[in-house]
C-alpha cells in the first residue's frame, strides 16, 4: 500500500511540474510579444 501512494505522489508531482511549465511558456510568449509595446508606451 506505500508503494501505490508513493507512486501516486510522483504521478501528482509530474503533473504539477509540467502544469507548471506550460504556464510559465505561455507567460514568457505573452511578455516577449507585449514588450515592444510597453516599452513604446512609456517612453510616450
Amino acid at each position: 500500500m506505500m508503494m501505490d501512494k508513493k507512486r501516486s505522489n510522483k504521478k501528482l508531482v509530474l503533473a504539477g511540474l509540467m502544469i507548471g511549465l506550460i504556464f510559465s511558456e505561455l507567460d514568457e510568449t505573452v511578455v516577449s510579444t507585449a514588450m515592444p509595446t510597453i516599452i513604446r508606451e512609456q517612453r510616450l
